[in-house]
């Protein structure tokens, strides 16, 4: 069988030229094909710069509505239906609408994370100009960019400021240069640690809930202790699924019943 001259050419040609012929197209297609595979570099301290010079704007948004409003809410301002979008006849504030829709965000962030940012303002009083930080005291009206995800038993422990503050889970900002010397009054934590400490203790408690019930059927004759055993340590497991892990109610009640 013979192969077709044209077809070996242009694979030559592709593997001379590989950035002519594969380049980003099948790149982004290799990445889109699988959840897995569709890793990007994340730029946490530009992205946050970047989202806190964004928050500043959508502030001064709000603040020139505010004095658009207050002006036609006058008695001595004309007539304008300030009930209407579709019929709003203040080119003015339609355009600060349309610029705010274009850059607002729903959000919400926990209240423990609030206190840690206002701690670091505190802190570092002037480091921010001082208008520009007020952001943080509409708490209703915040939100965490990347949220971790945390099972209750890691909330739990973290109300602890000795746990939060354990020298084992202490590490430097990777994108920190080493000559810039730490804040002592900042503890950054490692994430990765933390999860495996929390995973390690699952691990226990789950063998634990599985081993402690065998001993003690063990000594066991009557069959209704044996079964108020099994009975307790079923509720408990069921509990300790669900304290211990992010899992739902159907995913908890699943594991205790494998």
């Amino acid at each position: 069988m013979q192969t077709n001259p044209s077809l070996k050419l242009a694979q030559e040609e592709i593997d001379l030229k590989p950035w002519k012929y594969t380049g980003y197209q099948s790149l982004s297609r290799f990445l889109a094909s699988d959840n897995d595979f569709f890793i990007l570099r994340r730029f946490g301290t530009l992205t946050v710069r970047v989202l806190l010079r964004l928050q500043d704007q959508l502030v001064q948004l709000e603040e020139r509505l505010a004095v658009i409003e207050h002006k036609l809410h006058r008695k001595e301002a004309p007539d304008v239906h300030n009930g209407t979008f579709r019929e709003d006849t203040q080119l003015e504030r339609t355009q600060v609408i349309d610029e705010a829709q274009g850059l607002l965000k729903e959000y919400r962030a926990p209240k423990k994370d609030i206190r840690s940012l206002e701690n670091w303002l505190y802190n570092n009083d002037s480091a921010i100009n001082r208008p520009e930080t007020e952001f943080i005291t509409f708490e209703s009206d915040l939100f965490s960019v990347v949220p971790t995800i945390k099972s209750p038993l890691r909330k739990f422990l973290e109300i602890s400021r000795h746990f939060r503050l354990l020298k084992i889970w202490k590490q430097r900002p990777s994108d920190c240069p080493a000559r810039v010397p730490e804040d002592e009054n900042v503890h950054y934590t490692s994430d990765k640690r933390m999860e495996s400490f929390i995973a390690a203790l699952n691990l226990a408690l789950g063998v634990t809930m599985l081993i402690a019930p065998l001993w003690i059927l063990a000594f066991l004759e009557n069959l209704v202790q044996k079964l108020g055993v099994i009975f307790a340590f079923i509720v408990l497991f069921l509990t300790t699924v669900s304290f211990v892990t992010v899992a739902n109610t159907y995913e908890s009640l699943a594991a205790t019943a494998a």
